[in-house]
């Protein structure tokens, strides 16, 4: 098993919600996972006015392999309804 660090942010909608939900989702394949406080942060480098993002970092161990962990953080972004139109976009949710 290997240790696995995560971030996560969400700066549209219901941010805590976006986050209580990849949370959960990453609870079911990542062994010992422990989440930190939520922490609203201002938005950097990022285009226009955006609203305050909401971040988290997670741990925990897993056996998937780099390419496998990638295909589950995209998949619970597009349940989410993670767009991607452009770089730096605001959004419902990022792993």
């Amino acid at each position: 098993m290997d240790r696995i660090a995560i971030a996560l942010g969400s700066n549209l909608g219901d941010r805590a919600a976006h986050l209580d939900f990849a949370v959960s989702r990453l609870a079911t394949s990542i062994a010992d996972l422990t989440v930190s406080r939520y922490y609203d942060t201002e938005p950097v480098d990022v285009p226009g006015t955006q609203p305050l993002f909401l971040n988290a970092a997670a741990v925990g161990l897993t056996a998937a392999s780099p390419r496998d962990m990638l295909a589950m953080l995209l998949s619970i972004e597009r349940e989410r309804g993670r767009q991607r139109p452009f770089p730096r976009r605001a959004r419902s949710i990022w792993i």
